[in-house]
């Protein structure tokens, strides 16, 4: 690109280094006219990035548009750039970023799914999700004339953003059960410690951290729910038409699920985690839906979110899956050992449990 009064030589930007995991930046609206030698800058650096982006195969396309008009510019360039220099020198505002300090920006439909055996006793959830802001959409029970899976997969069908699952069901098992159980002969003493053999690493830490014990997958009733749970994670695929992989990072494209625990996603938040299940416990429900109206837009009819506890359990999925996307959610220290055994997305506990 030729040099200019308004277009300088290029200076060092090493620091422009493409991210390959960034979908996009978006900025926006320039409302002051007098800066053509910023706007002549910002064109360069775009043009020098999309440049290096093809020339390193770092991403499939890239492009850059910059158009002027009445003292205004939008800048679009898919890969990845300099968010920071854009906004420090004055170029232009950015109000949205699509991946900034690790956290999940741009827009998401939230699906949250509080698993059970039966169709009837599964709550899901819909949400969108854009800066930071949540606004609940739908609130549904399944039925045996309409499965849950049936309503999810309608919901994922009719967008075309990237969407998150949040499932409330273990989505794995302890990593030292199938060891111990292989070639195992009824009668003979298995050695294995029984905590090493039901419980996950994840259930110990929640229970350490938020002092909720989770279900024990290998040795409770749970395990039926997470059969439900996976047979739930791969019909919806199947219709797809593609598997729907558990996220372990952010950003993500796509459809990606995470497995959350609704009681401590609430003790994070400082809600009521307990004695709201039972039907004649509507005025416990009643108190975490007061606590959510704070977290979230309720953009539907809530009256089923305070009748029933699986709809009131979708919605704080909707809320876990906020909590990953804005990195507040702590991640498995050993991540090999999480992706065998699954691991509940929920931020640090600010305070004790309330019952």
């Amino acid at each position: 690109m030729p040099t200019s009064p308004y277009c300088p030589s290029p200076t060092n930007s090493a620091h422009l280094e493409p991210r390959v995991d960034a979908a996009a930046q978006l900025g926006y609206v320039r409302d002051d006219a007098h800066q053509p030698a910023a706007l002549a800058r910002l064109h360069q650096r775009l043009y020098r990035l999309v440049e290096r982006l093809v020339d390193r195969l770092l991403v499939q396309a890239a492009e850059a548009f910059v158009s002027m008009r009445y003292g205004c510019f939008a800048a679009i360039c898919l890969g990845a750039a300099d968010v920071d220099y854009w906004r420090n020198s004055g170029a232009i505002h950015a109000p949205t970023d699509f991946i900034i300090e690790g956290k999940h920006r741009m827009g998401v439909t939230l699906i949250g799914i509080d698993c059970a055996t039966q169709d009837v006793n599964t709550g899901v959830a819909l949400a969108d999700y854009d800066d930071g802001v949540i606004v609940l959409r739908e609130v549904m029970v399944g039925s045996h004339d309409r499965p849950a899976v049936s309503i999810v997969s309608s919901w994922l069908r009719s967008s075309d953003g990237p969407m998150l699952l949040a499932l409330d069901a273990p989505l794995g098992w302890p990593a030292p059960l199938a060891p111990a159980l292989i070639g195992h002969r009824a009668g003979s003493r298995i050695d294995t410690p029984m905590d090493a053999l039901f419980q996950r690493k994840t259930d110990h830490v929640v229970n350490k951290t938020h002092g909720k014990k989770p279900l024990d997958v290998g040795a409770d009733r749970i395990a039926r729910t997470a059969h439900a749970a996976l047979r739930i994670l791969g019909e919806l695929g199947d219709r797809l038409g593609m598997p729907i992989p558990l996220l372990w990072a952010l950003p993500f494209d796509g459809v990606g699920a995470i497995e959350v625990y609704p009681a401590a996603t609430l003790i994070a938040h400082r809600c009521r985690s307990e004695g709201y299940k039972k039907a004649e416990q509507a005025n416990a429900r009643e108190e975490i839906l007061s606590t959510l109206r704070t977290l979230m837009d309720l953009a539907c009819d809530d009256s089923l979110l305070k009748a029933d506890a699986d709809a009131l359990d979708a919605a704080v999925c909707v809320l876990a899956a906020a909590d990953f996307l804005q990195g507040r959610a702590v991640p498995p220290a050993d991540r090999s050992l999480a992706e065998r055994e699954g691991w509940i997305w929920v931020p640090p506990s600010q305070c004790g449990s309330r019952s």
